[in-house]
């Protein structure tokens, strides 16, 4: 037997507008962490819950950020980076727009790509940024930017817009923390990019002398000589710009439990508070946040009234699978809630597994999953379950407008019984919640 759903569905106000979406933001759990950069977001990777966020959609100038997208694919166009050899002239160097130093030890060398992608990595090197670019596109580099801006668009990253594989003083050289969070997955699935950030905190291209030719991270969280050393840091890249202005995006992991942080437009001034930032909430998480089944895939979420020939009935509608996020260890199950989007009448045939419907999850009115809706059992396919569902509807309508005369005479002799003081109050108020249902047509 399928068991009913166990927390309380809530009431609460969604407005809906015909052919658009109303935007409900994800998670943003309730914290005393003292932050400063002016767009942040949390992420738990494990579950893919949004844990904190401070305006994440903002446009921000992406300052070398870009380069997260040049990686990627840079990665995409070349089958083997480990041997794919590159050419450090200085006459390359010398006609960019903006130069910052990161091949001047290199000139005259010949490199892999996956060289260049440390250093560019690592030093946020413009210059090798565009060494790539031009090694993916034999020399064009503008069409680089348009596979980046492609790339961006396919990741769903609509707020965000580079102009330069590196560097660029473009005002609309944009993106924002929802949007970087979504390349920076797609970066970290690289084992080449992994490879990288492994030999943390400094790469030193093969066969060169290390103290000569090493690149150090600028990502200090990552380099145990600086005091932002976070020895749980994983990965991530640091961003600055000539105005003092400073972004980052970083992966944690603690006792097998990993998040990505992403800040922008903080301070890079002797206090590097991006880097602080990070420290306060990744620890804030790990020490108040868990990771909970909120769903499992046996829950009846609701049930829908099926349409049939010899009329109607109810057909239970159940998870489509279990769903864990991360919760507040404190949670209050009672601030669960769903809002459906479900057809008008669900039609039959009906069969077992079908996906009928979808439901959105929410918490403290924090949107935290979306799932699917499905069908356990397939109804009105057979003759057998015509005769069946029409016979138990036919005694239902009898028993809802005609009760047995015995129980009438009994109810108009007998005095009407207070409920026991140990009633299950709560349980019957959830049974009158309602979840709030769009309906699809």
């Amino acid at each position: 037997m399928k068991k009913k759903l166990n927390f309380v569905i809530s009431l609460f106000l969604i407005f809906t507008i015909l052919g658009g979406v109303f935007a409900i933001p994800a998670a943003s759990y309730a914290n005393d962490v003292e932050t400063s950069s002016k767009c942040i977001m949390l992420l738990n990777l494990d579950t893919d819950t949004q844990c904190y966020y401070k305006t994440p959609d903002r446009k921000r100038y992406a300052a070398y950020l870009s380069e997260i997208l040049t990686f990627i694919v840079a990665v995409q166009n070349t089958p083997e980076p480990e041997k794919e050899k590159v050419r450090v002239t200085e006459d390359f160097i010398a006609g960019l727009s903006y130069t910052d130093g990161c091949l001047d030890q290199y000139v005259g060398m010949t490199l892999t790509m996956k060289d260049l992608l440390a250093i560019m990595m690592f030093t946020s090197g413009s210059d090798a940024a565009n060494l790539i670019a031009d090694a993916v596109t034999d020399g064009d580099i503008p069409r680089f930017v348009s596979l980046m801006n492609k790339k961006a668009s396919d990741l769903g990253c609509s707020n965000s817009l580079f102009q330069s594989p590196g560097y660029s003083d473009s005002a609309n050289h944009r993106t924002t923390c929802n949007d970087l969070i979504k390349m920076y997955k797609v970066l970290a699935q690289y084992d080449l990019y992994q490879e990288i950030m492994n030999q943390r905190p400094s790469y030193t291209p093969e066969g060169l002398d290390e103290k000569k030719f090493s690149v150090t991270t600028q990502n200090s969280l990552m380099n145990s000589d600086s005091p932002y050393y976070f020895r749980y840091c994983t990965g991530g890249k640091f961003s600055y710009d000539p105005v003092g202005s400073a972004n980052l995006i970083v992966t944690t992991t603690y006792r097998g439990k990993s998040y990505i942080f992403v800040a922008m437009n903080g301070l890079n001034t002797s206090e590097k508070n991006t880097f602080a930032d990070a420290r306060r909430m990744t620890t804030w998480a790990y020490l108040n946040l868990y990771d909970r089944k909120v769903i499992d895939s046996d829950d009846e979420i609701t049930t829908y009234r099926a349409a049939a020939a010899w009329g109607g009935y109810e057909v239970p509608l159940y998870a489509g699978s279990s769903a864990y996020k991360t919760l507040p260890v404190a949670y209050d199950k009672d601030l669960f809630s769903y809002k459906l989007n479900v057809p008008k009448e669900l039609k039959m045939p009906i069969f077992e597994g079908q996906i009928v419907g979808t439901a959105k999850v929410y918490y403290d009115g924090h949107k935290i999953d979306d799932i699917n809706l499905i069908a356990t059992s397939s109804e009105g396919v057979s003759l057998i379950d015509d005769i069946r569902h029409f016979g138990r509807s036919a005694l239902d309508e009898i028993m809802i407008n005609e009760p047995p005369a015995e129980l009438e005479t009994e109810a108009e002799t007998q005095a009407p019984k207070e409920a026991p003081t140990d009633a299950p109050v709560a349980a019957t108020a959830a049974k009158s919640k309602k979840t709030d249902v769009v309906t699809e047509g």
